[in-house]
């Protein structure tokens, strides 16, 4: 996602084939997978990174526990605010991908942030935080983080067949739309490098020198992801 005037949230890439879990409020990164899924609060400090889940008998990695989730969210707001209680935030119920920005927007709202509004990307835009207001906002970002969490199904690895499916959907139609857009994608990896050495690498990365309207256009043009990707 892109970077605008305003802090945004965005969703971050796959991580050791995991979508990663975290969605900062105050910082910039690039897309779920280059706009994966997706909360924290303040600038991501250098040393915080995602769950990255458990590990089953059987050698399989499993999806982090909402606890997981929820603890690396709060460590996102005590890296900033060492001295912020953490308050006890009950479930109201999981939110698919795509309404992740606008269900997050209207709870910041409710919380006290009017300013805070969903973006055409999917992205959510903080606005203007009040001077002396970092703190707050930080912790009612947590709390809507913990009330609506993403559904576990956006958080399990990647398997090979997803990852070949995404491949897949990167050469045929996102390259050549990008290309047709006037653009130029990177060289991909081979399908297998992709598949067995995933680092994040999107034909996205050749979008560079645009605007905020005209990031938002390709975006609807050229959806970075293929439909159906967590069916």
């Amino acid at each position: 996602m892109k970077p605008t005037e305003h802090n945004r949230h965005r969703v971050r890439g796959v991580q050791e084939r995991l979508p990663a879990v975290a969605i900062t409020v105050l910082s910039v990164a690039l897309a779920l997978g280059a706009c994966t899924p997706l909360s924290e609060r303040g600038d991501e400090s250098p040393e915080a990174s995602s769950p990255t889940g458990q590990t089953s008998t059987e050698g399989a990695v499993t999806a982090p526990s909402l606890e997981e989730q929820l603890d690396f969210e709060w460590s996102t707001v005590i890296a900033r605010f060492p001295d912020a209680v953490r308050p006890d935030v009950p479930l109201i119920r999981y939110i698919d991908l795509h309404e992740w920005a606008p269900v997050q927007a209207e709870c910041m709202n409710a919380e006290g942030f009017p300013d805070v509004s969903a973006t055409p990307d999917g992205g959510l835009s903080s606005g203007t935080i009040p001077p002396g207001q970092e703190e707050a906002y930080a912790i009612a970002a947590y709390v809507c983080a913990a009330q609506y969490p993403r559904d576990p199904k956006y958080l399990t690895p990647w398997t090979d067949e997803r990852l070949g499916m995404v491949y897949d959907y990167y050469i045929d139609k996102l390259i050549p739309c990008l290309k047709g857009e006037g653009y130029e994608p990177p060289d991909p990896p081979s399908r297998v490098t992709f598949i067995d050495g995933y680092d994040g690498w999107s034909p996205y990365l050749g979008v560079v020198g645009y605007t905020q309207d005209e990031w938002f256009h390709i975006n609807e043009i050229c959806p970075q992801w293929p439909e159906g990707l967590y069916d």
